[in-house]
C-alpha cells in the first residue's frame, strides 16, 4: 500500500466489474480524490472492460448459479478480501451481506451499497415460486434493518431504497446520476432516417412490445429503432423478427463508454416502463444518460418520471402500455428535429445543472473522510 494513502477494495459478485456505479462513478471518484482503489469483481457479459486512471481492476469468474455464487462465490471473496490490506472495504451486493459481517468480526471497516428495493424486486422475482415471494420479501425487509447495523458505513441509490437500511446507521443516498465528462454530447447531423434508441434490459415489462408495434404502427422508411442490451430469452422470436423487416438493428450489451458513442448518434432516447411498483419509485440510469448525451426522452407517465421531464421540459410522456401513445410520441418528433433539438438541450443543461454525479461524489467522499479520519490512528490490515 502507499505511504499515507487509504486504500479502499470495492467489491461484488453479481454485478460487472465495469457497472457505472461501481466503476465510473464511486471507484473513479475515490481514485481521483487520491484514494488507493481496487475493484473485484466478475467479468462483463461480453466485451472487455475500459480501465479508469488510478484503479485496479481484478476479475473474479461469473457464477451463472445463485447458490453457488453467493455461499462459493462469496467464500473466494472473503478469502481474497482478507489477504488484501484495506482500510475500507466496499461491498455491493445483499448477498454479501454474511462477508460483511466476517470481515467486521475480523476488524475491517465496511461500507454496503443497496442499489434496488430488494423485498420489492422479490415480489417479481420469477425463479422464487409465487407462494413464497411474500416470506422472501419480509425475511429480506427483516435481514436489512438488522446486519447492516454492524457496519460502518450504508450508501443507498435512491431515498426510497435507503428506507429498507437501518435509519440510526444514517444511510448516505448517492444517486446515479450521470458522471457528465464521460458522456459525449449528441454528433449526429444529418437528420433521416430519424434514429430512436432504447438501452438496457429488453423485456415485456421494459415496453419492448409496445415499442416493435409502435414501429409497426408507424410504417414509416424514415424511422430506425436502435436497441442495446441483453434480451429476455422469452423475446428473442420477436425481436429476431423485427430485426429481419429492417426496422430494428440490435446490439448486444457492451461496456458503457461504448454505450455512450451509440447514444451520441442517435436522435431520441425512448424508455417505456410497465407501471410496477418496482419501477414507480424508480430513478432509471438511463434517462439521466439519454438527457446527459442531449437526446430529448420519450418515457412512461409515471409520477416520478413526468416531474424530472416536465420539469426539465427535455422530452415527452407516454402511456407505457398503449404502443399508439408511444407511436404519436415518435411521430411528433420524428416530424419535428427543431423540437428534437430544444428539448435535447434542455435534458443536457438539467444534467448540467442538477442531475450530475458532481453532488452525489461529495457525500461519497465527505462518507470516506469521516472513515478513514476517525480510523486514522488504526493500522491498515
Amino acid at each position: 500500500m502507499s505511504e499515507g494513502r487509504s486504500r479502499v477494495v470495492i467489491a461484488t459478485t453479481v454485478h460487472p466489474i465495469c457497472d457505472v456505479r461501481i466503476l465510473y462513478r464511486e471507484a473513479r471518484s475515490l481514485a481521483r480524490a487520491g484514494y488507493e482503489v481496487e475493484v473485484i469483481g466478475p467479468p462483463p457479459e461480453t466485451g472487455s472492460s475500459l480501465g479508469i486512471a488510478g484503479v485496479t481492476l481484478t476479475v473474479i469468474p461469473r457464477e451463472t448459479r445463485r447458490l453457488r455464487r453467493a455461499v462459493l462465490g462469496g467464500w473466494r471473496l472473503l478469502r481474497m478480501l482478507l489477504e488484501r490490506r484495506s482500510d475500507v472495504v466496499h461491498l455491493h451486493d445483499p448477498e454479501l451481506l454474511w462477508v460483511g459481517l466476517v470481515l467486521r468480526l475480523a476488524g475491517r471497516r465496511v461500507v454496503f451499497d443497496l442499489h434496488e428495493d430488494l423485498p420489492l424486486q422479490i415480489l417479481s422475482k420469477g425463479w422464487i415460486p409465487r407462494r413464497l415471494r411474500r416470506a422472501a420479501s419480509r425475511a429480506a425487509a427483516g435481514v436489512l434493518r438488522v446486519v447492516p447495523r454492524r457496519f460502518d458505513g450504508l450508501v443507498a441509490a435512491t431515498d426510497v431504497v435507503a428506507r429498507r437500511l437501518p435509519a440510526c446507521r444514517k444511510p448516505v443516498v448517492l444517486c446515479n446520476y450521470p458522471v457528465l465528462d464521460l458522456v459525449p454530447r449528441r454528433t449526429r447531423t444529418h437528420r433521416t432516417p430519424t434514429q430512436f434508441i432504447y438501452v438496457g434490459r429488453i423485456s415485456r415489462e421494459r415496453g419492448a412490445l409496445e415499442m416493435l408495434r409502435a414501429l409497426a404502427e408507424l410504417d414509416r422508411a424514415d424511422v430506425e429503432l436502435t436497441v442495446v442490451g441483453t434480451v429476455s430469452p422469452g423475446l428473442r422470436g420477436e425481436l429476431a423478427n423485427a430485426v429481419a423487416s429492417g426496422r430494428v438493428r440490435l446490439i448486444p450489451w457492451e461496456p458503457p463508454l461504448r454505450i455512450y458513442e451509440h447514444l451520441a448518434q442517435a436522435d431520441v432516447g425512448v424508455m417505456c416502463l410497465d407501471p410496477l411498483q418496482r419501477f414507480v419509485d424508480a430513478l432509471p440510469v438511463k434517462l439521466f444518460e439519454y438527457m446527459a448525451a442531449e437526446l430529448p426522452v420519450i418515457v412512461s407517465d409515471l409520477p416520478r418520471l413526468r416531474e424530472i421531464v416536465q420539469g426539465a421540459d427535455c422530452g415527452l410522456l407516454v402511456d407505457s402500455l398503449d404502443s399508439s401513445s408511444l407511436a404519436d410520441a415518435m411521430r411528433r418528433l420524428a416530424d419535428s428535429p427543431e423540437e428534437r433539438r430544444r428539448l435535447g438541450e434542455n435534458g443536457r443543461n438539467a444534467v448540467r445543472e442538477r442531475y450530475n454525479w458532481g453532488s452525489e461524489e461529495a457525500k461519497l467522499l465527505e462518507l470516506y473522510a469521516r472513515l478513514t479520519r476517525k480510523h486514522a490512528g488504526r493500522p491498515s490490515r
